[in-house]
């Protein structure tokens, strides 16, 4: 049931100009003080670069190797691929991930694309500390999953918890018959390698199989707790689909936040011809009172997507507030969130937007005139007030699944590494 503060949203939202303007003031007020697209090594030539938590690290896969470079002066370390390593390129079916970074910026959890490509691939770990390349849930059993042998496992989504040492994962069996058992959420020790069962995925009392529900996980700060977004296939159940919370500390217990007609209100409050079919991008909030997701629709173009975040002691969702333009249609937004990621603190967002023509009334301020046109605009939205500040524009740089602000003040955005400090 939505709550009437979620439906109160979704009629403003539908009102004629009703995305909210930007403001100058309210909140800290921050100042970009270096900015350069990320130096990448001579050999990166795939568009997918996956960012460290660190800021100032990223990862390419070149091919015989992945590599771990430094995002300012392109220095790398390689690990040349072990036979069976999956390939960390493009991106899973629904967005899943393909790889994760552990929170120290030295390890990484490799599933590959058994989505896509149909083949067995267990989950492996990087160590660019170490120097190794092991594999972390070994079935037993090398090839295609449509041949169906009982015993594979085919792992999802690979989620670090906040100190490392652990893994959660979707995780679904092929049974003694050859079908796919229920889809489960589990945490795997990263040091030992047991395995915690959570439980199976909301729905599964009647959904036969569900392999491929979840369409991302986050792990609170605390590592308490576990946020879960779930869309069944072909279409949605809307009895359980939506963003859920999972007790990760404890004996597993999922109780819901956002259902997904509250889902699809929210983006068709902005896209009134779109539907939502994917629900990802989650991330926590430093404080946990929060949860940014994305929601999309992708079937046609121009597609609908849109950020939002739910504040979760009273379910409301807020879309990310960015200036209304005089050439917003139904279908189309002139200034919409590419990607967005939140400060240290938790206080605030840093948001890429795509500017398709930039508002009249905004001077454009190119952070990196020699880059090309400057079609990004960079905003930090204070979330008390929910007023923003315009930092500057970019040109439209790499495409990244997604950005990191880390505590010592190193962003990676839109291809680019930046340095913010508050003036």
């Amino acid at each position: 049931m939505l709550s009437r503060r979620i439906w109160l949203v979704a009629i403003l939202l539908l009102l004629p100009g009703a995305l909210p303007v930007m403001a100058q003031d309210g909140g800290a007020v921050w100042q970009v003080t270096d900015v350069a697209p990320l130096a990448l090594p001579e050999a990166a030539r795939i568009p997918l670069v996956l960012p460290a938590p660190d800021g100032q690290h990223a990862l390419y896969d070149r091919g015989d190797a992945v590599c771990r470079f430094d995002v300012q002066t392109g220095a790398e370390e390689c690990l040349q691929r072990a036979d069976g390593l999956p390939r960390v390129t493009g991106v899973g079916p629904a967005g899943h991930r393909l790889a994760a970074w552990s929170p120290d910026a030295y390890r990484l959890a490799v599933i590959g694309m058994p989505g896509s490509t149909l083949m067995d691939t267990d989950v492996w770990i990087a160590d660019f500390d170490a120097g190794t390349q092991t594999v972390l849930t070994d079935d037993g059993f090398e090839g295609s999953i449509s041949d169906r042998v009982p015993g594979t496992l085919l792992d999802l989504q690979p989620t670090w918890s906040p100190d490392g040492t652990q893994i959660v994962l979707e995780r679904t069996a092929i049974g003694q018959d050859g079908r796919f058992e229920s889809a489960r959420l589990v945490v795997v020790d990263v040091e030992s390698g047991a395995v915690r069962d959570l439980g199976p995925l909301p729905g599964h009392e009647t959904h036969e199989q569900d392999v491929g529900t979840t369409l991302d996980l986050a792990w609170s700060p605390d590592g308490t707790t576990l946020a879960a977004a779930f869309r069944h296939i072909p279409e949605p159940d809307y009895a359980v689909d939506g963003l859920w919370l999972v007790d990760v500390a404890g004996a597993g217990e999922m109780t819901q936040v956002l259902d997904w007609r509250a889902v699809e209100a929210a983006l068709a409050a902005l896209y009134p011809q779109r539907m939502a079919l994917l629900l990802n991008g989650l991330q926590w909030s430093s404080d946990g009172a929060r949860l940014l997701f994305r929601a999309s629709d992708l079937r046609s173009y121009p597609m609908g997507q849109w950020m939002f975040w739910v504040e979760l002691d009273s379910a409301e969702i807020v879309p990310i507030p960015l200036p209304a333009h005089p050439r917003d249609n139904e279908a189309v937004r002139m200034i919409w969130p590419m990607m967005a990621v939140w400060s240290p603190d938790g206080q605030a967002l840093l948001v890429a937007a795509r500017e398709n023509t930039h508002p009249s009334d905004e001077a454009v301020i190119a952070l990196d005139a020699a880059g090309g046109p400057a079609d990004v605009s960079l905003r930090v939205i204070d979330v008390a007030s929910r007023e923003g500040q315009l930092l500057g524009h970019l040109p439209n740089g790499l495409s990244m699944q997604r950005a990191i602000w880390a505590d010592s003040g190193d962003v990676i955005i839109n291809g680019y590494h930046l340095i913010l400090a508050e003036k």
